[in-house]
C-alpha cells in the first residue's frame, strides 16, 4: 500500500481571478521513506498537502492517504497523520506544554494520556527544560521543534512537514534533519514539502518535483537521474564556490567549441566529468573535481524547470 496516492488531482480557485493551483496531479508516495516534494513558492505544494488532510476539496480527481479517501475519510486522516502547517501558530500566553496538552485532548486524548505524552515529546524534541515556559518566549527555532512535537502527539503513520526549516539557523536545521532520520528509522513515512533543494538532496531517496500545479517528475533518485541523464545533453557538472566563479569559468570557455551554461554556482557541460577538468584547464580555469550530472535533486530541478520553460511538457 502506498502511503500517498492521488489520480488526476485539479483544484480551481474561483473568483475573479481563476487559478488553476493543481492540474491533474498524479503522485504515488510510497511507505517508510523520506519523500521530498519540491518546487518554487506558489507550485501548489501547501495547496496538495491541505487536501491530503481534508483541509481543502478537490475539485477533481481523488487522494487517498494510508488507503483512506481523503475527502469522505477526512477525520480518520487526520488522527492517523501528523501535520506541521508552514506558518503554525500556538497561545503564546500557554507554556509549551500547555499548548500541546491542549492540542492533544483537540485530538482525542484524555488529560492523563495528553500530559503524558506531551512530556515524552517535549524530551524527543529537546525542550523538556522550555516545556513550563510561555511559548512568548521561545526563539523561531524552539517554536519549529514544538511545532514538531504536536505533529507527532499522537504517534502517526505518516508526517507531513510544510516548509519546516524555513527561518531556522543552521543548528537547528542540523537538529531537524537528524530528528526526520529517526522518524524514518521508526518506520514512518514522512513528507516534506519545500522550496530548499539542499534539503531534498541531504534528505529525501524519493521526491516530486512540482511546477505550476503539476508533477514534472516523481520517483526515487537513482531512477529520475537516470531519465534526465537520457535526456538531457550535459554530462557533467562543476560545482563552484559562488556564483562569480562559476560565470568566470564559462567565459573562458566561450569560443572553445563548449555548450556549457550556468546556473548559480554550478557549470554545466556536455562533457564526461574527466575531460570536463581537462577542457576547463586548457581554458585556464582551476576547477574543483567534475561530477557525472544530474549530480543531485538541484540538477533534476534545473533540468525539468528549463525543459517546462521552453514548452517541452
Amino acid at each position: 500500500m502506498l502511503a500517498v496516492e492521488t489520480k488526476g488531482l485539479v483544484k480551481v480557485y474561483g473568483g475573479k481571478r481563476r487559478v488553476e493551483a493543481l492540474r491533474g496531479v498524479d503522485l504515488e508516495v510510497p511507505t517508510g521513506v523520506v519523500y521530498g516534494l519540491f518546487g518554487p513558492n506558489g507550485a501548489g505544494k501547501s495547496t496538495l498537502l491541505s487536501i491530503l488532510i481534508g483541509l481543502v476539496l478537490p475539485t477533481r480527481g481523488e487522494a487517498r492517504v494510508l488507503g483512506l479517501d481523503a475527502v469522505r475519510e477526512s477525520l480518520e486522516v487526520r488522527r492517523r497523520v501528523g501535520v506541521l502547517p508552514e506558518g503554525f501558530g500556538f497561545y503564546e500566553h500557554l507554556t509549551g506544554l500547555e499548548n500541546l496538552v491542549y492540542l492533544g485532548m483537540l485530538d482525542g486524548m484524555d488529560r492523563g494520556e495528553a500530559v503524558e505524552k506531551a512530556r515524552e515529546v517535549l524530551e524527543e524534541v529537546g525542550l523538556a527544560d522550555a516545556g513550563d515556559k510561555p511559548v512568548k518566549g521561545y526563539s523561531r527555532g524552539m517554536r519549529q521543534r514544538l511545532g514538531v512535537a504536536q505533529a507527532v502527539m499522537k504517534d502517526p503513520d505518516l508526517v507531513l512537514l510544510d516548509e519546516p526549516t524555513q527561518g531556522i539557523d543552521p543548528e537547528g536545521v542540523a537538529w531537524f534533519k537528524e530528528y526526520v532520520s529517526g522518524l524514518r528509522r521508526r518506520g514512518k513515512t514522512v513528507v516534506i514539502s519545500t522550496h530548499l533543494l539542499e534539503e531534498v538532496g541531504s534528505l529525501c531517496s524519493h521526491a516530486a518535483l512540482i511546477y505550476q500545479g503539476r508533477i514534472l517528475v516523481q520517483g526515487e533518485f537513482s531512477s529520475v537521474a537516470g531519465r534526465v541523464a537520457e535526456e538531457s545533453p550535459y554530462r557533467s557538472v562543476v560545482v563552484f564556490p559562488n556564483a562569480a566563479l562559476a560565470e568566470s569559468a564559462l567565459r573562458a570557455l566561450t569560443g572553445r567549441g563548449v555548450e556549457a551554461v550556468v546556473r548559480g554556482e554550478r557549470l554545466y557541460l556536455p562533457l564526461e566529468p574527466g575531460e570536463a577538468v581537462e577542457a576547463l584547464k586548457k581554458a585556464g580555469v582551476e576547477a574543483p573535481s567534475a561530477t557525472r550530472f544530474p549530480a543531485d535533486w538541484a540538477d533534476v530541478f534545473f533540468h525539468y524547470v528549463t525543459r517546462a520553460r521552453r514548452g517541452g511538457e
